[in-house]
């Protein structure tokens, strides 16, 4: 199954340059606009929670009526259609809608692709694919997709404040990532046949390690800096020009891939080192970029990075081995809502206060992060290995 991963990776590839190409000249876009540090905030934090908040519906339909491929599909049309309209803005107001809905696009379609990320790395057994390896093989072609974009962004903003050309153009990625899914699809129409479960559905199988790193997750989603935040900031203050700002967005993106491969096979190992280690990253960042200078702003950003990149490679890997296979779809659903309203709540927390006091607001990120490493710490994830692989 090890060539469906990569299938997915290349559409993720696709995508990634899509979409991460127009979050990275988001902030800056939102400036232009003439909105606040607490709009960036909130509406960044609303379109997270979008993206994460209905994947529990989503989740438990493609489980219930196994249409994993449909609500795939349907997601990333909706996802991907949406980016080229910011070339339209003429407002923040419109800005902030589009940002939302590309979100919402994303939430009808990652339970469904990961549950079938999940199905092709579950051979532990026969030693073919671990989930560590296989979801931070899947997280690098992410990443590396999103890479690409910010320098496309760079290089068409380097010229002049052309937001409208950068985002018509983005239009290509897009419509090769719906093309490289349906050859996937064609290739392999029923992925769940490589983890068959005769479990009847039910909430009740969600296991106590389950609720614990869940809750662990959501302190760490709610500390989370987004990057419309930081890129505004960098902006607003003077740190960076509107031009350089996807160039820091693309380090931070080439570092999150490089750490995706090595942190899932770090998991695979030792997975609660490889988690404290991305969490602890991810907490120091907001110091470095809202009270550094050049040489601080750029291992922020590269801790941000690292942070982002083994978080979200080692969550989903770890989230393979507490659910059950006949519920995946549901239980990525069901954290999907509740990491997706920490980092909602949060990030508009965390945008407020930056109006206010910076410190407050790096401070709190700080401090939600290192206490889900409390959480973390009482997980027996190696035990959920060894029980899964027998």
């Amino acid at each position: 199954m090890i060539r469906l991963i990569i299938l997915l990776g290349f559409v993720s590839f696709f995508a990634d340059i899509a979409y991460e190409g127009a979050r990275s000249i988001i902030g800056p876009f939102f400036a232009l606009l003439g909105a606040s540090g607490a709009v960036v905030g909130t509406f960044a934090g609303l379109a997270e929670f979008a993206g994460y908040g209905l994947r529990f519906v989503s989740g438990v339909v493609a489980d219930k009526t196994k249409s994993y491929w449909f609500l795939t599909a349907l997601g990333y049309t909706f996802n991907l259609l949406v980016i080229p309209l910011f070339a339209l803005a003429g407002s923040w107001q419109f800005a902030a809608l589009l940002l939302v809905l590309e979100r919402t696009g994303k939430a009808l379609r990652t339970p469904s692709r990961d549950a079938m990320l999940s199905y092709a790395c579950s051979q532990v057994k026969a030693g073919q694919v671990k989930a560590g390896w296989g979801f931070g093989l899947h997280e690098a072609f992410d990443r590396c997709g999103g890479l690409l974009g910010p320098l496309i962004m760079y290089r068409i903003l380097s010229s002049g404040p052309h937001f409208k050309m950068a985002f018509s153009l983005l239009a290509i990625p897009a419509a090769l990532a719906l093309l490289t899914l349906y050859k996937t699809y064609r290739a392999f129409p029923h992925p769940e046949i490589a983890e068959p479960s005769k479990e009847p559905f039910s909430l009740k199988n969600f296991s106590r390690s389950f609720w614990i790193f869940l809750t662990g997750a959501a302190l760490v989603g709610a500390g989370s800096l987004n990057f419309a935040l930081i890129s505004f900031h960098l902006q607003k203050h003077g740190i960076l020009t509107t031009a350089t700002i996807p160039l820091y967005y693309m380090i931070a993106i080439a570092v999150s891939a490089l750490f995706a491969l090595f942190g899932g096979k770090w998991f695979d190992i030792s997975p609660k080192v490889s988690l404290y280690f991305g969490i602890v990253l991810g907490s120091i960042s907001p110091l470095l970029l809202f009270f550094g200078t050049h040489p601080e702003i750029w291992i922020g950003i590269s801790f941000w990075g690292i942070a982002i990149g083994m978080q979200t490679a080692l969550f989903r890997s770890a989230l393979a081995h507490l659910i059950p296979p006949q519920q995946r779809s549901t239980g990525y659903g069901i954290f999907g809502i509740i990491f997706g309203l920490a980092g909602f709540i949060g990030s508009a927390l965390l945008g407020s206060l930056y109006d206010i006091s910076i410190a407050f607001s790096a401070f709190l990120s700080l401090t939600f992060q290192l206490l889900s490493l409390l959480f973390i710490r009482k997980l027996d994830i190696r035990g959920d290995l060894k029980n899964k692989s027998n």
